[in-house]
C-alpha cells in the first residue's frame, strides 16, 4: 500500500518525463542526490536506466569508453561468468552465458570471455583446489591470454541469480577486485 500511495502521488506530480540528455525532474534529482549520500567515497554521479539489460548496456559502454577517453582505446574485452545472466540487449546477451539467449540471433559482438563461476556444490569444478584459489588462478590465466591491458571490465553479480541463486565464498570478490585493480579492469 506504501508504495503505491508513493507511485499515485508521483504520476498525480509527473505523469511522464524523458531523462535523455541534461534533461531531469526533482524527484530524479533528489533520487540522486540521496544515492550519492548513500555510494562509497568517490561515487558522484547516477546514470538511470529502465531496467537490468539498458543498465548492463550502458555500463559495457561506458566501461570501454572510460578506457576510450584514458587514453587506452584498445581495453574492449568484458570478462563475465558462464551461467551468468546480463539481460536480453545484444551486448548484455554477449556478456550472458547461455547459448538458448543466442540462437537464431547470429554473431554475438566480440570481446566477449566466461569465466567458472563460484559452484560450490560442484567441488569437482575444481579438482583438489580451493574454490576461490581455482577461480582467482583462472582470472589471472584468463587475463595472460587475452592481455589485462586489452579488458575493460568484469562484469559479476553478487550473488548469480539464474545460475542457479550461487552465493561466492567471502574470499572471492576482495580477491576478484584485488586482481582487476592491479591491471586497471573496472
Amino acid at each position: 500500500a506504501e508504495l503505491a500511495d508513493v507511485a499515485r502521488h508521483e504520476l498525480a506530480e509527473l505523469g511522464f518525463f524523458c531523462t535523455f540528455w541534461e534533461f531531469s525532474n526533482p524527484a530524479q534529482i533528489e533520487l540522486a542526490r540521496r544515492l550519492v549520500e548513500l555510494a562509497p567515497e568517490g561515487i558522484g554521479k547516477v546514470n538511470f536506466t529502465c531496467g537490468g539489460t539498458e543498465g548492463i548496456e550502458s555500463a559495457l559502454k561506458m566501461a570501454r569508453l572510460y578506457h576510450f577517453e584514458s587514453g587506452h582505446p584498445e581495453r574492449q574485452w568484458i570478462l563475465s561468468r558462464r551461467s551468468s545472466y546480463h539481460g536480453v540487449g545484444y551486448g548484455s546477451t554477449a556478456a550472458s552465458d547461455f547459448e538458448w539467449l543466442r540462437q537464431g540471433f547470429g554473431p554475438q559482438p566480440e570481446g566477449f570471455a566466461h569465466l567458472t563461476p563460484p559452484w560450490l556444490y560442484h567441488a569437482e569444478l575444481y579438482g583438489d583446489a580451493d574454490p576461490t584459489d581455482f577461480l582467482i588462478a583462472e582470472l589471472e590465466e584468463t587475463l595472460e591470454r587475452i592481455g589485462p591491458d586489452k579488458v575493460a571490465a568484469f562484469v559479476g553479480e553478487p550473488i548469480m541469480g539464474v545460475g542457479g541463486m550461487l552465493v561466492p565464498p567471502e574470499d572471492y570478490w576482495p580477491r576478484v577486485q584485488a586482481v582487476l585493480r592491479q591491471h586497471g579492469i573496472l
